[in-house]
């Protein structure tokens, strides 16, 4: 069994888990969704996972993609907002399938975000989810 990342967010309720999230595809099979296609590992990692309003912290992870690091790869920051994810931020992954990025949220409460890592046409995207609670 797997440990399903709960992401910072706009909006929602889900309860804060541990800052460092790697989900597998094979994790995923049968439930979970939306991870699969090439990539091996998406991690994110909060630097505060309590900011204030309006105040910075910072997602970082990597990406292993076929067994190898997904270097120069898009990564995107997502919020969930009215039941559908909102794009809040985007990187690009270094030579060693790593990133970095700044959020700022300014709504208080309880926030559900996710990092993507877009897929080709005909394979599914990758993601981790992780909770922020803004005050």
């Amino acid at each position: 069994m797997f440990k399903r990342s709960i992401a910072v967010g706009v909006v929602g309720t889900v309860a804060a888990i541990a800052p460092l999230v790697a989900l597998a595809p094979s994790a995923l099979a049968g439930g979970g969704g939306g991870c699969g296609g090439g990539f091996d590992l998406l991690t994110a990692k909060v630097s505060d996972k309590t900011p204030a309003s309006g105040e910075q912290f910072i997602v970082t992870g990597k990406l292993v993609e076929m067994g190898m690091t997904g270097k120069d790869h898009a990564i995107r920051v997502q919020t969930l907002l009215g039941g559908s994810w909102q794009p809040i931020a985007h990187v690009r992954t270094d030579q060693d399938g790593k990133y970095r990025v700044r959020v700022i949220l300014s709504t208080p409460g309880q926030r559900i975000l996710r990092v993507v890592a877009p897929a080709g046409s005909n394979e599914d995207n990758q993601h981790t989810r992780f909770v922020v609670n803004v005050h």
